[in-house]
């Protein structure tokens, strides 16, 4: 079985639809409300790392370019996504350095999100 994709969003209604949505689309998926949580399940969990991260980019405390940043450290090879509202340009600047990552502006369709998720996972997977 696969690892589960991460969704990161502190949106309880938009977390939910990006969850079935994904679910739909055979994912299987862990949700988290937080970064913090997110991190903390990734760091303390003995499972293998999760297949993708999709982490909205700017939620309370921890954003999602902080836990970007966190995550490479200690997954270096992990495809991140991370979900900026419409004219967040300057933080696509800095995640030139993360590696495996892309970003989606909302408001996005979801087959792009869709299409955009399929392009990071065969990425990581070469």
């Amino acid at each position: 079985m696969d690892a589960p994709l991460l969704l990161v969003e502190d949106d309880a209604d938009y977390r939910e639809l990006l969850s079935d949505y994904l679910t739909l689309l055979g994912h299987s998926v862990v949700e988290f409300s937080s970064a913090e949580e997110a991190l903390r399940h990734v760091t303390e969990s003995a499972q293998r790392p999760p297949s993708l991260v999709l982490t909205d980019l700017r939620m309370r405390r921890m954003s999602g370019m902080d836990l970007a940043l966190a995550l490479r450290r200690t997954h270096p090879q992990l495809p991140i996504i991370l979900m900026t509202a419409f004219g967040e340009r300057q933080f696509p600047q800095e995640a030139i350095g993360l590696g495996r990552s892309a970003f989606v502006e909302k408001p996005f369709r979801l087959a792009d999100l869709a299409s955009e998720i399929e392009r990071m996972m065969t990425l990581a997977a070469e």
